[in-house]
């Protein structure tokens, strides 16, 4: 009879970042349980046969691979289980939508060759620390008008 009740390379858990959550081991709870490989993800702790506390925020969902050994009496166990960690965020726009005052007096037209001098301003709390955003318009997405480029800082 085996201590672990599911197969390796099994996801047990999808969680939301940020969340106070456990997830049960599927383990006999009589069995002491160690990670000897890989990690949980960040913000968890193994307490006896369980993983506790609120996942890490993460940029993109993140999948974590460990392994867990398992010792109940004279056996012993191991299994590769994965969590996946969701709620990647989108970032939030900080510049209205709708067209902008880009031309001389903050207004929303510009006359030819006026110079265009605007940055676009959008948070993002997904990023870890030190981390920037980075400005584009994906392929398929539209285009700025002839002479008005975008920098990867957000400036027009």
């Amino acid at each position: 009879m085996s201590i672990w009740f599911e197969r390796s390379r099994t996801e047990i858990a999808v969680l939301e970042e940020d969340v106070f959550t456990t997830v049960d081991l599927p383990v006999d709870s009589d069995a002491s349980v160690e990670i000897i490989s890989g990690k949980i993800p960040a913000g968890l702790e193994l307490v006896n046969t369980s993983l506790v506390g609120t996942p890490d925020i993460v940029p993109r969902n993140t999948r974590s691979r460990f392994v867990a050994r398992a010792r109940l009496g004279a056996s012993v166990e191991d299994r590769t289980f994965s969590i996946t960690i969701t709620g990647a965020n989108p970032p939030e726009w900080q510049t209205p939508e709708g067209a902008l005052p880009i031309g001389k007096g903050d207004t929303f037209f510009i006359l030819d060759s006026s110079p265009v001098n605007f940055q676009l301003i959008a948070t993002d709390p997904d990023l870890p620390s030190g981390q920037t955003l980075s400005y584009f318009i994906a392929s398929g997405d539209g285009q700025l008008p002839p002479g008005i480029s975008l920098t990867p800082e957000g400036r027009l």
